[in-house]
């Protein structure tokens, strides 16, 4: 069964790789998957280690390379970031303007 979220209208979905995409969906559901992954990215947090420290390894730098991505990713409002995000949101079936407003408002409770 797909696992997903619910955002702005539409349903993004992981699917596990034997399950079908029905036809003419499966651009749409790509471009969704970018956007489902990069917020991931931003909203799960770095699990601890063992002794409770990431602060100098690689993966804590992936991690905070890939949150700072989503985090332009979402809330540009002009250049690369922007555009990325309008044409992204475009292929999804996605208001770019209102996936940024709901990132901001997830953002803000998060805080």
């Amino acid at each position: 069964m797909p696992v997903g979220l619910f955002l702005l209208g539409v349903r993004m979905e992981k699917r596990t790789p034997t399950e079908r995409i029905p036809h003419g969906e499966g651009e749409k559901q790509m471009f969704c998957a970018v956007i489902l992954q990069a917020w991931e990215d931003y909203f799960t947090p770095l699990p601890p280690s063992a002794n409770g420290s990431w602060s100098n390894s690689h993966q804590s730098r992936d991690w905070r390379n890939s949150k700072r991505e989503a985090h332009s990713f979402f809330s540009s409002t002009t250049g690369q970031w922007a555009q990325s995000r309008a044409d992204v949101c475009q292929a999804a079936g996605i208001n770019p303007d209102a996936l940024r407003e709901r990132f901001l408002m997830k953002r803000a409770e998060a805080a």
